[in-house]
Formats: structure tokens, sequence, C-alpha cells
């Protein structure tokens, strides 16, 4: 009898202890539910505008928290009752730290997508004139992009911040492109000013005093547009546009134009049928003999060799081609 007594004081004392883990473990679980949902709240209520804050509210009001067990006289039922409750209550907690991952990563992904509409919207006027085509096609995914962020239709946080880096990534796509073309027509543009340069000194030394003033205004703006255009390809790093740029290039095809033009008035004379002719040699970068050149200036001019040798020192004195000699004996 003494034994069977012992027997059962030890049966109580250790379900008098499981009852202790149990309540302790759901008193721990409801204080973690409680201060998670707290930060929460506290930290996507704030903004008024992100779409996280919805997707939160939405979230709380649709996944409240289990609620505690009746209170059953029977110590076996309550135990087995906080056991059940203390299970419902993991199964809640899991999937609040899950939601609460997927609104972190939604709230980052709205923060990079606004960063980048923002920085859009600045150019959007400066890509509209440089690139129409490709403005079009952003105003397109701004708009998708603007519409999900003011009423988002997709309840899951992980797929609403798919759905947001989506957008991002064919903005930047667009971008990507636009600088692209961009940096070609400052990189055409540069180079059309060079061939505007080396027009200049080909003309100086063969235009008269009233050309020779014009040629020389054009040469002082084509030095400015280029460095204009340096000014360009530096702000371009820095996500900085122009709308100068097609002006530019429409200087600089006048200026080339006024150049030509006044080559094309001095054809008919004889330093200018040889400027034409070595412009085209000097196109290859093999080295001639002496006599080729000469042969090939007297043959497309019909200049005697006599005269083609005076004609390139006189060239050359002028600083109107730079001929290099080498001699091998």
């Amino acid at each position: 009898m003494r034994l069977k007594v012992v027997a059962e004081e030890k049966s109580l004392d250790s379900l008098l202890n499981e009852l202790s883990k149990k309540a302790n473990e759901v008193s721990e679980l409801k204080k973690r539910i409680e201060s998670i949902i707290n930060l929460l709240s506290e930290r996507y209520s704030k903004n008024e505008s992100s779409v996280v804050k919805n997707l939160f509210n939405s979230f709380i009001k649709s996944h409240t928290p289990p609620p505690p067990p009746a209170i059953q006289s029977a110590s076996l039922s309550l135990e087995r009752n906080l056991e059940e409750y203390s299970a419902k209550l993991k199964n809640y907690l899991d999937l609040l730290a899950r939601y609460a991952r997927g609104l972190e990563e939604c709230l980052e992904a709205e923060k990079n997508l606004k960063r980048l509409l923002s920085k859009i919207e600045e150019n959007l006027p400066i890509i509209e004139k440089i690139d129409p085509s490709i403005h079009s096609s952003i105003v397109k995914v701004r708009h998708k992009a603007l519409r999900t962020l003011q009423n988002p239709s997709v309840p899951d946080p992980y797929a609403l911040a798919d759905e947001l880096k989506k957008y991002t990534r064919e903005l930047k796509c667009l971008i990507h492109r636009f600088e692209q073309n961009y940096k070609r027509k400052l990189i055409e543009i540069t180079e059309m000013c060079d061939a505007a340069l080396k027009l200049y000194y080909q003309v100086k030394p063969l235009v008269t005093f009233d050309k020779a003033e014009i040629a020389k205004e054009n040469f002082e703006k084509i030095k400015s547009i280029k460095s204009k255009v340096i000014k360009a390809v530096s702000g371009l790093a820095q996500g900085k546009y122009s709308e100068e740029v097609l002006g530019l290039e429409n200087e600089v095809r006048k200026t080339i134009e006024i150049y030509e033009k006044i080559l094309g008035e001095e054809s008919s004379k004889d330093y200018a049928k040889v400027l034409s002719v070595l412009s085209l040699m000097s196109k290859s970068s093999r080295t001639i003999p002496f006599h080729t050149l000469i042969d090939e200036i007297s043959r497309s001019t019909g200049m005697s060799q006599e005269e083609v040798i005076k004609m390139l020192v006189y060239l050359s004195r002028k600083h109107a081609v730079k001929i290099r000699v080498k001699v091998e004996v």
C-alpha cells in the first residue's frame, strides 16, 4: 500500500511539471507573437504610401493568433489542450515569420523600384527628345509599375516582390539601351568634330582672307562643341543626360558643310586636287616609296611630277598636310 501511494505522488509531480512546462511554453510563444506583431505594425504603419502596409494589415485581419483553449477541470484534458494550443501557436509563429521575411523582401523591392522611377522621372523629357522609341517603352513599363504600387492585386508578399523586381529589371534594361545609344551618339559627334577640325586645317592654308575669318569662327565653334561633348560623357557616368546633344550634332554638320563648300569652291586649284588624293591615301597605314606617292598624285591630278613635288612642299610648309620621310640607304 505504501509503495502505491508513493507511485501516485510521483505521477502527480510529473503531471504538474508537464503542465508547468506547457504553460511556460505557451506564455513564451504568445509573448513572441505579440512582440513580432507590434514590431511589424510599428515598422509598416508609418509609411502610408508603401504597398507593404496594406499587405500587413490584410494578413493580420485574415490570420489572427489562435485563441486559447477552454479551461477543463480534468488535468489530463488541460495538458492535452495546452499541447494542442502550443502547436497552433508554433505554426502561427512560423507563418508570421515567413510572412515577415516576405514583407521585408517586398519592401526592399519597392524601395529599389521607387528609387529608379524617381531617377527616370527626372530624365524622361530629355529621353523623349533624344530617343522617342525607348521613351515610349519606358513609359509603358513605368505605367504598369505605378499601377501595381498604387493598387497591388497580389496578396502574397513574395509574389509581389517578384513583380516589382521584374519592373525594375525591365526599366534598367531600357535605361541601359538608351545610355548605350546615347554614348554612341556622343562618340559619333566627337568623330564628326575631329573630321571638322581636320577639314579646317586643310582649308586654312588655301582660302582668302574673308573666307579665313569664316573658317576660324567655325573652328572655335567646333572646339566649344567638343568641350560640351566631353562634359556630356562625364555626366553620363553619373546618370545625367544633356538635351543639347541633338543640337550639337546639327551644329557640327553645318560646319562640315561650310568647310566642304569652301573646298568645293577651291577645287579647281591644283592644291585642292592634291589634298583630295592625299586624303584618300592617308586612310591606309602602310608605308609606300616616295616615288610611288609622286606617281600616284601625278596620275590622279594630271600634274607633272615636278609640279607635284612643289605642291607637296607648299602644303607641308602651310601645315595643310604632314609628310614624314624615312630615308634608308
